[in-house]
């Protein structure tokens, strides 16, 4: 029998007791980064395993084997020499039987006796996340791909950096929360006061109103001038409030007809004839004729 037909694999359950390993179809390699400890794959059922010494506690330290009913010869140590491929480490388990592994970052070539093989040569090799570098699947986000605070997502063995919701900047080299402006300190518009004299400012939001101040009157932007008075109550009781100014209401022209005398009273201008006329004072008397 062939030295090849004794390696086991070594997640085969029961592979001491001659039961069938699982079939190479049935094995589900993990996801990069791939590295199968002990791959499965079909085995002669009928298998004579090595003797098995119980004086000695290493396989290094056995004796050469006799030639018995297994067919075995050789050294004690089943990995000399390896029956296992390129690129794989033979090890001996505790029934002295050969396992052959793959080396770090290589897969089995169908099986680990015929040799191992790199995980990828393309990234079609690799999962969708992953990317083939140096013939290694490597994880594309792992890779610190994108900026500072920015999101990687792998697609199609390519990374997608983009920034959180709520951040700015370039994600391929940070991403930042925008800075909040500072909340302006208020200034008064009317600080310092844009009016002219005797003008009072008031401000409407960010903007300044003059105006002049009570019994004055002008240009409130440059300056207002004191006023008599505004209303007729801010004069004496015969007099009236005029362009801004008392009066006697008699003073005003043709407020009484022809031939009339005038007074004042209560702020109201009082027309009546003169003695010895009569008529309408509020439009003309005319000297009285007794004949």
């Amino acid at each position: 029998m062939q030295l090849s037909a004794l390696v086991l694999a070594a997640l085969v359950c029961g592979s001491a007791t001659g039961q069938r390993a699982l079939p190479l179809s049935s094995f589900q390699y993990p996801s990069a980064p791939l590295l199968p400890i002990a791959p499965l794959y079909e085995f002669a059922p009928r298998v004579s395993l090595p003797p098995i010494s119980r004086s000695t506690t290493t396989a290094a330290a056995r004796p050469p084997s006799p030639v018995g009913e297994s067919n075995y010869i050789g050294s004690s140590d089943p990995c000399t020499p390896s029956p296992c491929g390129p690129n794989t480490l033979c090890e001996v388990n505790s029934q002295h039987i050969a396992l052959c592994r793959c080396q770090p970052n290589f897969v089995p070539d169908q099986h680990t006796i015929r040799g191992c093989k790199p995980q990828c040569l393309s990234d079609r090799d690799c999962p969708d996340d992953y990317a083939c570098t140096a013939t290694k699947c490597v994880r594309l986000c792992s890779l610190n791909e994108c900026g500072i605070d920015a999101i990687c997502k792998a697609y199609r063995h390519k990374a997608e950096c983009s920034c959180p919701p709520g951040y700015l900047g370039n994600p391929a080299i940070y991403c930042a929360k925008p800075e909040r402006d500072p909340t302006p300190a208020y200034v008064d518009p009317c600080t310092p006061n844009p009016c002219g004299a005797n003008a009072q400012c008031t401000s409407n939001g960010a903007q300044a109103v003059c105006s002049c101040l009570q019994r004055h009157a002008g240009n409130p932007l440059e300056a207002c001038v004191r006023q008599e008075c505004a209303v007729h109550s801010d004069c004496s009781a015969q007099q009236v409030c005029r362009s801004n100014r008392c009066i006697d209401p008699c003073s005003i022209p043709n407020i009484c007809g022809t031939n009339t005398d005038c007074t004042a009273r209560d702020r109201q201008p009082v027309c009546s004839c003169r003695s010895g006329y009569v008529g309408d004072p509020f439009t003309s008397c005319r000297r009285f004729d007794p004949r």
